[in-house]
């Protein structure tokens, strides 16, 4: 992302752009950043450290995590999406959804169904 302010791309500018569009689906289309005055006010807070709340649908502290290593402030920081794609579907593995489930809700049971 700041390398983006000095027009240089990178494929890890598109893992920060990634994260930002997860982070859009998961807060229903809010805007990222919407409360900070302009760009010169984000790159300030970015620069700082400062990264998006989590979204109120993100039910998965490993998907926030994620996330957030997405918005690494340096580039090289961040992961490829090489990377992302076993973390992701670790997290959406069908084989440990039951023990995620039972983890967090308490639920005996999962009902699955073929198409």
């Amino acid at each position: 992302m700041l390398e983006s302010y000095g027009r240089v791309y990178k494929l890890k500018s598109d893992v920060w752009s990634f994260g930002i569009t997860v982070w859009e689906i998961l807060s229903l289309g809010q805007v990222p950043w919407a409360e900070v005055g302009g760009e010169k006010d984000l790159l300030r807070l970015l620069k700082r450290g400062a990264v998006l709340l989590r979204p109120e649908y993100c039910a998965s502290d490993e998907l926030h995590e994620i996330l957030q290593s997405c918005w690494k402030l340096k580039a090289e920081s961040r992961p490829s999406f090489e990377e992302l794609t076993p973390q992701l579907q670790s997290i959406y593995d069908v084989s440990n959804l039951y023990e995620k489930m039972q983890n967090v809700g308490g639920w005996a049971w999962i009902r699955t169904r073929t198409f």
